[in-house]
């Protein structure tokens, strides 16, 4: 049975729906079996498949049972991936302050194996850059995505990911000298890619730093491998890319559409406030200042939602090292306990 969940496991690599269906239907033979740790392994990998095909959990009770199993019952390469998966649903959850403790855990899990999971080891690292970099703490992201790089590198593995992850955190940080060189790097390593397709949500990314920064003849490269891509295999972040395009370059009646566009279809209050602004400085300029105040109005709206999230986030990251803090406390006196019972039943013999 193990060897059918490590195929269906490679199947989602791939096609993470098709492979939760294929899942689905070992369940009752699963049940069956008895097995609690083939059980285990199954709800392991029914996790790993949801946060593959981007399907939000709404609660960390399974993962948070499948971590205790296998920290009792498991080997390392086993108890890492499931802190993986846990981290996983807490940044889904928004709980960014339980999954960075996660993802070290996990971190350091996979870098005790004797022989590392290469691939959970970079997506790790590529995970705590991102979620540093969200919490403003550039220092650490960067170190966490030249960490990614440095695993990709050793072991050979794709690098225009962990390639992209420097890139950014370099950007953020202010370093655009080192910014744009790994951008550069990463770009030249898509454009030797055939399928249009791959590193889509990179390609759009770079879009929108060679644009900003008014770099006409990579950005023009991008924005015409993104036009060859399907609609509906597009990245998230297309129409961003587009809009700074149309915004560095024009037509004017193409950044009024691409921004519009963006502002119309975003869902978060980060987007919003992001196609406000651009809208409200495109119409102050064109003179049309009845439109500029509505969406100056709308970006100051944007804006507080985001303060007010930020606050509540902050309070949360407080209470999380809080808990964290006297759990780990806890720890430390059981095992404290624990040594001075052995000493006094040893001397009692």
């Amino acid at each position: 049975m193990e060897t059918r969940l490590l195929k269906v496991q490679n199947l989602g690599d791939t096609n993470p729906r098709a492979a939760m269906a294929a899942l689905d239907s070992l369940r009752d033979e699963v049940k069956q079996a008895g097995d609690e740790r083939l059980q285990y392994k199954f709800m392991l990998l029914h996790n790993r498949l949801r946060d593959k095909a981007d399907i939000l959990p709404v609660s960390t009770d399974t993962m948070t049972a499948v971590c205790e199993y296998f920290e009792h019952h498991g080997v390392v390469g086993e108890k890492a991936e499931a802190q993986y998966y846990l981290a996983s649903v807490y940044r889904d959850l928004q709980d960014y302050p339980q999954a960075t403790i996660h993802f070290l855990q996990a971190a350091n899990l996979a870098e005790e194996a004797a022989e590392p999971d290469a691939k959970l080891l970079e997506r790790t690292y590529s995970q705590l850059a991102y979620l540093y970099s969200i919490e403003y703490n550039y220092d650490e992201s960067l170190n966490a995505a030249k960490r990614c790089l440095d695993v990709a590198e050793k072991h050979q593995l794709d690098a225009t990911i962990s390639t992209m992850d420097v890139a950014t955190a370099y950007l953020q940080k202010g370093d655009t000298l080192a910014g744009m060189k790994y951008c550069d790097k990463a770009w030249e390593t898509i454009k030797s890619t055939d399928d249009v397709a791959a590193f889509a949500d990179i390609t759009a990314e770079l879009l929108t730093v060679y644009s900003e920064r008014g770099a006409s003849r990579p950005a023009r490269e991008c924005f015409e491998r993104l036009q060859q891509i399907p609609a509906e295999r597009r990245p998230h972040n297309f129409l961003y890319g587009v809009a700074n395009y149309y915004d560095a370059f024009g037509p004017n009646d193409s950044i009024e559409v691409a921004f519009r566009t963006l502002y119309d279809s975003i869902g978060t209050w980060t987007g919003v406030a992001y196609a406000a602004g651009r809208l409200t400085k495109f119409y102050h300029d064109l003179g049309r200042y009845k439109e500029a105040c509505t969406y100056a109005l709308d970006y100051k709206e944007a804006n507080e939602h985001q303060l007010q999230e930020k606050m509540l986030e902050l309070t949360a990251r407080a209470r999380g090292e809080y808990v964290y803090q006297r759990s780990k406390e806890a720890e430390v006196q059981a095992v404290r306990q624990a040594g001075r019972l052995k000493v006094r039943l040893w001397t009692s013999i």
